[in-house]
């Protein structure tokens, strides 16, 4: 477990990727505007926290986190999610609001629909047709 919240860290070393026994990473409330992408290489985490920084984007070996259960990448600059987030087929929990997104990885409507998947998207400007053209089946969003 590392837990570096609010220290004002600007970037990640690649070196980060050697944690390999690392199982829960938070790393909120800096000042991040990108990950290496040596961050892949945490095959064991299972929570990762990257709320309340100023990324753009993540990094396509995000979806080499194959256990991951948990990520939270809210109050961020996030305009798009990388394809490889449909990898994590062990991700319950998905937490991306205030962010500025407009689209979900393709699999997730569907995991979300059969109850797999909890997503929080709140202020994104995600619009019901884009959501509804990837969840053709969803009837109502809360």
């Amino acid at each position: 477990i590392l837990h570096v919240a609010k220290n004002q860290l600007e970037s990640l070393p690649e070196s980060i990727g050697n944690l390999g026994q690392l199982t829960e990473l938070v790393i909120g409330d800096n000042q991040l505007k990108s990950l290496p992408e040596s961050i892949g290489r945490l095959d064991k985490l299972t929570s990762f926290s990257l709320s309340g920084n100023q990324l753009n984007g993540l990094p396509q070996s995000i979806g080499d986190l194959v256990a991951l259960k948990r990520l939270s990448i809210a109050s961020n600059e996030i305009r798009r999610l990388p394809a490889s987030l449909a990898n994590l087929k062990k991700l319950y929990h998905f937490y991306a609001d205030h962010n500025k997104l407009t689209h979900l990885p393709d699999n997730w409507c569907k995991r979300y629909l059969d109850n797999e998947l909890g997503i929080s998207i709140n202020d994104n400007p995600l619009t019901i047709k884009a959501f509804n053209s990837q969840c053709k089946s969803l009837e109502r969003i809360d």
